[in-house]
Order: C-alpha cells, then sequence, then structure tokens
C-alpha cells in the first residue's frame, strides 16, 4: 500500500503538470513518460520530504516535456533506424529517469561556474 504522503504527491504533480505543461504545448505522452520515469526514480530514493519529492517528480516531468522533442531530433538526425516519435517517447523516458540522478550534478556545475565568474570580476571575495 503507498503511504498517504506518496499519493497526494502523485495527486498534486499529476494536476500541476498536466495544466501547465498542455498550456505551454508540450506533449502530452512526453509529460506522462517524464512522470513515470520521474516515479520510478522517487521509489528508488531513500527517504524524501514531500517538498523534494512534488519538486524532483514535476521537475523531471516538466523537462521531459520541454526537451523530448529537442533531443528526439538530435537522435533522428543521427541515426537512421527511428522515427521522430519513437525518439521522443524514448527521450522523454529517459529524460524523466535521468533528472534526479543528474540535478545534484548539474546544481555543483552552476555553482562552480557562478564562483569562477564572480572570482573573475570581483564579486566573490
Amino acid at each position: 500500500m503507498a503511504e498517504p504522503s506518496t499519493t497526494s504527491v502523485v495527486a498534486i504533480t499529476v494536476g500541476t503538470v498536466s495544466v501547465v505543461g498542455t498550456f505551454l504545448g508540450m506533449h502530452y505522452d512526453a509529460l506522462l513518460l517524464g512522470l513515470l520515469g520521474g516515479l520510478i526514480m522517487l521509489a528508488r530514493q531513500s527517504e524524501a520530504t514531500r517538498l523534494i519529492a512534488f519538486s524532483s517528480v514535476t521537475l523531471s516531468t516538466l523537462f521531459a516535456g520541454a526537451m523530448s522533442p529537442v533531443a528526439a531530433s538530435v537522435v533522428v538526425a543521427y541515426t537512421t533506424k527511428m522515427t521522430l516519435d519513437e525518439a521522443r517517447i524514448s527521450c522523454a523516458t529517459l529524460i524523466g529517469c535521468g533528472w534526479q540522478s543528474m540535478a545534484p550534478i548539474i546544481t555543483d556545475f552552476v555553482k562552480q561556474s557562478f564562483s569562477a565568474i564572480s572570482k573573475k570580476i570581483g564579486l566573490g571575495e
């Protein structure tokens, strides 16, 4: 049986993502596959608060919906074995699963970049 906090996070996330994603013109199948990938990765985490669970699943869903058409175009440009729809579905699933693993790495990279830039212009002393 699912925990009540997980169930409420899923319900709020699905509502938020379906309204925002479709309003912004994202493909609904990419949003759902990103949501599925985010939930799979959330289930593998040991413990997460409601806010962390909501934000990570929502960001993985919206990121999959926004970036899967771009990633699919790149995949189709370099391979001839997939159609654009197949590539979009595959990319949405991979982005949804991979976002939660990549988020700490991206955050550290951005922090290091901003600290290096601020030191160069004399702000981070």
